[in-house]
């Protein structure tokens, strides 16, 4: 911690990172650096980022229409445009959102927010354990697993390393949560990107000291075992429920939404 009690800022973060290939400027130098790196070793066509945000933004946005009114938010990176709060609220003005991270930088800035945005909690709390999660008494000040949840794990996965079982994460998540609650979860797939982009690009991402797990389609789609996917199923994320034509796909991030039956 600093003087004024905040974390100390780390040297590369892959929260501020993301944050900046969305348009939130956030990144030092060598967060910059990093993100050139991966631009280039992407040969971007489009924007992966800001069409993963879009797709969190309009399945939060259909989650609310659809009667959720309370979101576990599970890797949620700095704030930015499209929060999960302010989307949800649009139509459910008294969600409540328990936002989650293992980045005290992220999780002092949600504090913040959530201190004024009440029913919110930030939680310091890992994907990786996800019972831990479940059981964090400032998830379950906000999110009752009685009702319906909306957990959103979008960007997330493919974060946590080949050691850790992605599949049996999400079911310990899914298998807590009642009938009606919805999964929407985006993963990097390989599906229009050739091997060797992967590997140029996890070598920079961890170098940069986290990790980085590619999934195929199928793996993905095991993920929503015991799920109903709603139309139009797992498909690239700038082709789920898009409000205009799309254009320029990066053609990174596959995903969907699931539905509890």
């Amino acid at each position: 911690m600093n003087e004024a009690g905040r974390p100390k800022r780390r040297r590369i973060s892959s929260a501020r990172i993301y944050n900046e290939s969305i348009g939130a400027r956030s990144g030092t130098s060598a967060d910059l650096a990093v993100l050139g790196a991966l631009d280039e070793a992407m040969q971007l066509r489009g924007m992966p980022g800001v069409e993963n945000r879009s797709f969190l933004v309009r399945a939060v946005d259909y989650l609310a229409r659809q009667g959720v009114g309370q979101f576990l938010d599970i890797g949620v990176g700095l704030p930015a445009w499209g929060n999960v709060y302010q989307v949800a609220r649009r139509h459910r003005p008294d969600a409540a959102v328990a936002c989650v991270d293992h980045d005290l930088e992220v999780v002092a800035a949600w504090r913040e927010i959530a201190a004024e945005h009440e029913p919110m909690r930030s939680v310091y709390a890992d994907v990786r354990r996800p019972r831990e999660i479940l059981e964090h008494p400032e998830v379950r000040a906000v999110i009752d697993f009685d009702r319906p949840v909306g957990l959103l794990l979008t960007a997330v996965l493919h974060l946590v390393g080949v050691e850790h079982d992605q599949r049996k994460i999400v079911r310990t998540l899914t298998d807590a949560l009642p009938s009606g609650s919805h999964l929407v979860l985006s993963h990097v797939s390989d599906q229009r990107q050739p091997a060797e982009a992967f590997e140029r690009v996890r070598r920079i991402v961890e170098s940069a000291g986290s990790a980085f797990t590619v999934t195929s389609p199928g793996q993905v789609a095991e993920m929503f075992g015991g799920l109903e996917l709603v139309e139009p199923g797992l498909v690239m994320v700038e082709d789920w429920r898009p409000v205009r034509a799309t254009r320029r796909s990066a053609g990174w991030y596959i995903g969907g939404v699931g539905r509890k039956p």
